[in-house]
């Protein structure tokens, strides 16, 4: 009988030891999901933040181009402003300038590599 008690007792300990196990690790868990909790939320805000940015972006690429074929549309038809005119000259000017010409000096150099 007193064997029966020892080994209950055995027994009785060795489940009290896996349930403390099981409860700190349990508790460790909680930290560790309550950390990726809050780095999700890091990351859902840097989400939306870098949409909003994106979104801005493209609103300004968006509007420069109406611009730019606003502009185009009038250098063809010939109903530029007087203040844009030197622009489109500018434009014109840089479409139709020659490459330089390539100096022996740099030739030499172009050689080596």
């Amino acid at each position: 009988m007193v064997d029966h008690v020892h080994t209950l007792e055995g027994k009785i300990e060795q489940a009290v030891q896996t349930l403390r196990s099981l409860t700190k690790e349990r508790n460790d868990l909680k930290v560790a999901v309550a950390e990726k909790q809050k780095r999700i939320q890091e990351l859902e805000q840097l989400v939306v933040s870098l949409r909003e940015g994106q979104d801005k972006m493209e609103a300004g690429i968006l509007n420069a181009l109406d611009r730019l074929d606003a502009f185009e549309d009038a250098v063809h038809t010939g109903t530029v402003a007087q203040g844009s005119a030197p622009r489109a000259e500018h434009v014109q000017r840089s479409i139709s300038v020659e490459p330089k010409k390539v100096s022996a000096e740099n030739t030499e150099q172009m050689e080596i590599f």
